[in-house]
């Protein structure tokens, strides 16, 4: 079993590559599927990661109008780092892991820091 501090390295290298991408362009959003298995263990085992508070907010984005697709998107924010989430649900367990965490955005743009 891994533990938490490994755990969370794996989780910030998939957090990397979703921090890097562009809404709305491309192939469909895709959540991480270790980022996906983390968030769903955590909220099987009680953990109320909506309810954590910290510097990483929900948002929602306008996205440029289109005939068809989605007008807006949820994401996580802090700064100039955002990160699509596939809900807001998924949004708020995102922001929550990443105040639980304590997660800075300089994690996620080791090139920047």
């Amino acid at each position: 079993m891994l533990s938490r501090d490994e755990i969370r390295a794996l989780v910030i290298v998939e957090l990397r590559a979703m921090a890097a991408r562009t809404p709305g362009r491309g192939r469909p959003r895709r959540e991480p599927a270790g980022l996906r298995r983390v968030l769903d263990d955590l909220k099987q085992d009680g953990v109320d990661l909506p309810a954590m508070r910290g510097q990483w907010r929900v948002v929602v984005i306008d996205l440029p109008r289109r005939r068809s697709g989605p007008h807006s998107m949820p994401c996580v924010e802090r700064g100039n780092t955002q990160l699509f989430a596939a809900s807001e649900e998924r949004a708020r367990e995102l922001a929550g892991l990443l105040n639980w965490w304590e997660i800075g955005e300089d994690e996620l743009h080791p090139e920047t820091a």
